[in-house]
């Protein structure tokens, strides 16, 4: 990876460069930092275990949450740390505003909130170091993937959230042109960003893969062809993305797809790699796959729940996590040369489904969903509490076949793939596109929102 200055020419090494502006001064003293990220990649379990000592006795030194619970204490071993309590989202939303923050107010420069869509928020804090430790980890990963040439479009919230002043950030320090889009924002619908990718050549689209999805519809209802677009990358965050979703992009948009993976509670949690790997940011987050039954460990390539520490956090440590999250680890290491885990994000814990050979989440209901011809690409999934999965489909707007057979077609199929039954329902796409243009986010649509797609 290489940092550049502002007269977009590149370098070759991290140390041996400067910045004329004077504003990137704040990022040029943690190069340092960034260099000390590549040289640690491999941790003895001496070096882990001193590495979450410090963390646990900073929080239970400075964090309100922390200091009034005697449960958490120093360890000797990985496996007595596994003993320790975990910290729960419900711990986390309970803690709302500040007994999570482990530092004076004056010390933070950024503050966030979930999107509280279970009806409770909850706080996110970020002090300086912080956040550029955070910046400067995530360009060791997108410096590998952007360059100097690129043009890059943030299509995601920006209201008080922090992945896209984090990815600006990142933009600049690797000196890529950004064009912040945002989301369902009055200035910049959707087919205005379809006209700044003609116009600007935009190289780069960072969004949500249901936004990738939507706008490459968008952009051919424009008259522009997505697949003969400048666009050639798509990085996706904000949600689970199947391989058959990433396909599905990438076909529609001829284009590589990566992932990228972070919350209000610890900034970016993995990060993409030239290989379109997902790798743990295990230099910031000591992490955990567990079984969210039994809270064991689980074998590598068995789905588990993602539970992680932060090492260096100073605003909001967090000891043992819970995200609610399931991921897979791979079995193999990356051919990219970063020795972090490689995982696929499967999604939340609740999005699961049991067939006869055991659980399955409905990540793996996509690879039949998209096989089926003249539905759109967007399903809904639900299990009931007698364990009855349902699953939502829409005809494309072509597509005149009865929608009973239709629904009959996708039962046969699930059926032949998972030897279960399954309600089926298929509707037309008119409620479900308007529901997916007039939302900031997935699960957050706004009714009454004037932004649609004919705007």
């Amino acid at each position: 990876m290489a940092l550049v200055n502002n007269s977009k020419t590149s370098c070759n090494t991290l140390g041996n460069h400067s910045h004329s502006n004077a504003a990137y001064g704040q990022y040029t003293q943690h190069l340092q930092l960034l260099n000390s990220y590549q040289s640690n990649f491999s941790i003895s379990d001496d070096s882990i275990i001193t590495q979450l000592n410090d963390a646990i006795r900073y929080a239970t030194s400075y964090s309100p949450f922390y200091i009034d619970n005697a449960s958490w204490h120093e360890v000797d071993t990985i496996e007595a740390f596994q003993h320790l309590p975990f910290t729960s989202k419900a711990d986390v939303k309970s803690c709302y505003p500040f007994n999570l923050l482990a530092v004076d107010f004056s010390n933070i420069i950024r503050y966030g909130e979930s999107t509280g869509t279970s009806g409770q928020y909850s706080s996110g804090f970020v002090t300086k170091n912080d956040w550029l430790s955070n910046n400067l980890e995530v360009c060791l990963s997108w410096g590998k993937i952007l360059s100097n040439q690129d043009i890059l479009a943030v299509a995601v919230p920006y209201e008080l959230t922090y992945v896209g002043a984090d990815i600006d950030r990142v933009a600049e320090i690797l000196n890529v042109t950004v064009v912040s889009i945002g989301t369902n924002n009055i200035l910049c619908p959707w087919t205005r960003l379809v006209n700044l990718i003609k116009t600007y050549s935009i190289t780069t689209l960072f969004c949500s893969p249901t936004r990738a999805i939507r706008l490459a519809q968008l952009a051919t209802e424009a008259g522009l062809d997505p697949k003969s677009s400048t666009v050639n990358k798509i990085i996706c965050v904000g949600e689970p993305s199947s391989s058959a979703k990433q396909k599905f992009i990438a076909e529609s948009w001829n284009a590589k797809v990566y992932n990228h993976y972070g919350m209000t509670e610890a900034l970016a949690v993995a990060t993409p790699c030239e290989k379109q790997k997902l790798h743990l940011c295990s230099n910031r987050l000591f992490s955990e796959t567990l079984s969210p039954k039994t809270g064991s460990p689980v074998p590598l390539g068995e789905m588990g729940e993602l539970v992680f520490t932060t090492l260096n956090t100073e605003a909001m440590p967090l000891i043992r996590y819970k995200t609610g999250d399931l991921i897979r680890l791979d079995h193999e290491p990356c051919s990219c040369g970063n020795p972090h885990p490689t995982f696929t994000h499967l999604g939340r814990e609740d999005d699961i489904f049991e067939a006869p050979d055991g659980l399955h989440h409905f990540s793996e209901l996509d690879t039949v969903l998209f096989s089926i011809q003249g539905l759109e690409p967007y399903f809904s999934y639900t299990v009931t509490n007698n364990q009855t999965l349902s699953i939502s489909a829409f005809h494309t707007q072509t597509n005149t076949e009865d929608k009973s057979l239709t629904a009959e077609r996708i039962r046969t199929e699930i059926r032949k793939t998972f030897d279960i039954e399954a309600n089926v329902s298929v509707s037309n796409n008119n409620e479900m596109l308007e529901i997916i243009d007039n939302c900031s986010k997935p699960g957050t649509a706004i009714p009454s929102s004037p932004l649609m797609s004919q705007q």
